[in-house]
């Protein structure tokens, strides 16, 4: 998924609101293409504020100075992010790290699931997620189910709303063993890490470095990387 022109262009301008900057900023970051884009943009404004010769400087200083407040923290940012991700974690680092959503395994235990659980699980399963995480929100704060919390949690955590993700991926793992549910436990440490909690996301690969699971080898890699 990429970033739109016009969600760049209000970037640019800083008419984003903490989170939205936040997300667009770790996009720009992974993203090459949205990068690129990204820098046809600046270029263009740059051309654009050169012919306006009628504009007072006063007028528009704060907004030069917002500017490029912007560009200058975007720039440190990514230049800083390349050589941790080239010089600590390795060019490969990225491979390891979770970027998709978990596959709906509906229960195998006949009558666990209600009705309306399941339609809610039909849109997550057809890639609805508006829809999903609108109607599982309301669903939780009626009826808790660990594996609505779980799959909530992933939607939050690809989507890069992190603080989201860690509240539901914690109520998901609370009280579980990672040997009976790793992918639980994987989630939530993908989102520490991205939320720069090194130390918690070690204990939990660790955990999942330990005993065979379909996470072990990327868990081994990334503990590496951030240990």
């Amino acid at each position: 998924m990429h970033i739109d022109e016009v969600r760049l262009a209000k970037f640019i301008n800083g008419d984003v609101n903490e989170e939205e900057f936040e997300f667009i900023l770790n996009h720009l970051e992974e993203c090459k293409d949205c990068r690129k884009k990204y820098q046809e943009l600046l270029a263009l404004k740059a051309i654009s504020w050169k012919d306006k010769e009628d504009i007072k400087f006063v007028k528009w200083k704060r907004f030069y100075l917002i500017a490029a407040s912007v560009v200058i923290f975007l720039t440190v940012t990514l230049f800083l992010s390349s050589i941790i991700l080239k010089n600590k974690w390795g060019n490969n680092f990225l491979l390891y790290i979770e970027k998709n959503y978990y596959p709906y395994e509906k229960s195998g235990v006949r009558g666990e699931d209600d009705d309306n659980f399941r339609d809610i699980m039909n849109f997550y399963a057809e890639g609805k997620f508006d829809i999903f995480v609108s109607k599982m929100e309301r669903y939780l704060k009626k009826k808790f189910d660990v594996r609505g919390a779980f799959y909530l949690g992933v939607v939050y955590y690809v989507r890069g709303k992190y603080d989201c993700a860690e509240k539901y991926l914690k109520l998901a793992t609370e009280n579980y063993s990672v040997k009976f549910y790793p992918e639980r436990f994987w989630y939530l440490a993908n989102t520490y890490i991205k939320e720069k909690k090194f130390k918690e996301a070690v204990s939990i690969l660790k955990d999942l470095s330990s005993f065979e699971n379909p996470y072990r080898e990327r868990a081994q890699r990334l503990l590496k990387s951030v240990e």
